[in-house]
């Protein structure tokens, strides 16, 4: 019984991978507000980064999301 849940939470955890489609570096917020999006919320995510979630209309789903590096002044977005 032991070994059944075991592998039972081990299947769980390695069927739970989200894949998500990178923008690149090219654009930074200051783009995406510019092309229509709108800031839904933002996060600190640790020393020297924020997240900034981003939605598109009147949706509360965050449809973009950008980490921002202050130390590098990278920005980098994704889309799920």
């Amino acid at each position: 019984m032991k070994k059944l849940l075991l592998i039972t939470l081990i299947s769980f955890g390695w069927c739970n991978v989200s894949l998500s489609e990178s923008l690149g570096v090219d654009k930074t917020v200051n783009d995406y507000l510019k092309d229509g999006y709108t800031l839904h919320s933002t996060n600190i995510a640790g020393d020297g980064y924020y997240l900034y979630h981003l939605v598109q209309g009147g949706s509360k789903i965050p449809l973009i999301t950008c980490a921002y590096e202050i130390v590098n002044n990278n920005t980098i977005c994704w889309a799920p």
